[in-house]
Order: structure tokens, then C-alpha cells, then sequence
């Protein structure tokens, strides 16, 4: 059995698919086979999928909401309501919110 298969079979509630290997709030820069990676795990997990690490944009969420179940984003938030920018956050959260597969 392949160690995907193990670990998804083994986690509880869901599955926090790293996008950027490093440090929280990277953008960019994904590994040319991230999208075929993310399909993968969708394939034999039982559990929601989630892509966070450098999710930072409305292209983003539309390409990680293909294949995966959802995206979590944090450090743009914080960033952005630490610059006062709090409509923009309000824009950005409402677009995730409301995006559907």
C-alpha cells in the first residue's frame, strides 16, 4: 500500500494539503506536478482535502478548488487586515466563501 493511501486512510476530519513547501505566507513557486499531487489524494481519501500554504489569490482558489475540496488561507488575511485593509479581506473571504466547485 502506497504511504498516501496509509496516511489518508489513518487521518481524522481532514486532510491539510501543504501547496508551498517552506514557511507560512510564501506565494508562488508551486511544484510543476501540485495539481496531479492534489488530484491524487482527493482519489483516495475518504475525508475533505483542504490546500493551504501560499493560497494568496482569487486564481488560487479557483485552481486549488478544482482539485482539491477547499482552501484554507490565513496569512494574506492577516497581512492585509494588519495594513488596515479590511474591505479587501471582506472581498477576498466573500469570494472564497461563495466560490463552488
Amino acid at each position: 500500500m502506497n504511504v498516501k493511501k496509509t496516511f489518508c486512510q489513518n487521518a481524522e476530519g481532514f486532510i491539510y494539503a501543504v501547496a508551498i513547501n517552506g514557511v507560512t505566507g510564501k506565494t508562488g513557486n508551486y511544484r510543476d506536478d501540485l495539481d496531479k499531487h492534489l488530484a491524487n489524494l482527493e482519489t483516495v481519501a475518504d475525508i475533505p482535502v483542504l490546500t493551504g500554504f501560499g493560497v494568496s489569490t482569487k486564481a488560487d482558489i479557483e485552481r486549488f478548488n478544482k482539485v482539491s475540496d477547499g482552501v484554507i488561507v490565513r496569512t494574506k488575511i492577516v497581512r492585509d487586515l494588519h495594513e488596515g485593509k479590511a474591505d479587501d479581506v471582506e472581498a477576498f473571504v466573500t469570494y472564497d466563501s461563495n466560490y463552488q466547485k
